[in-house]
């Protein structure tokens, strides 16, 4: 199973979408996602996209996360994401 979030933070509310891959039976998952960060915990859910509810917890530590994603239509699978950077450089620079 692969996960892709893309996520924006203004204070302790975190939107942005996901998706996920390789989730069988159905195939894959996209769409918005509404969340949370307190302290170390990130905590988000599908707000929009297919009909399958997607709730994950996560632990972030420096640029890396942590967790479990949970839905009632796949078994829960524990997950490890790394921040990768969306600056892209200019063509002048490489």
């Amino acid at each position: 199973m692969a996960l892709e979030l893309t996520l924006e933070q203004s204070g302790t509310r975190v939107t942005g979408s996901m998706r996920l891959l390789g989730v069988q039976p159905v195939g894959s998952i996209a769409g918005a996602i509404e969340g949370s960060v307190a302290g170390d915990m990130f905590r988000f859910k599908q707000a929009s996209g297919n009909d399958v509810a997607v709730n994950t917890e996560m632990t972030v530590a420096e640029d890396e996360m942590t967790g479990v994603v949970r839905s009632a239509t796949f078994h829960p699978s524990q997950v490890a994401l790394r921040r990768v950077s969306s600056a892209r450089p200019s063509l002048g620079q490489q």
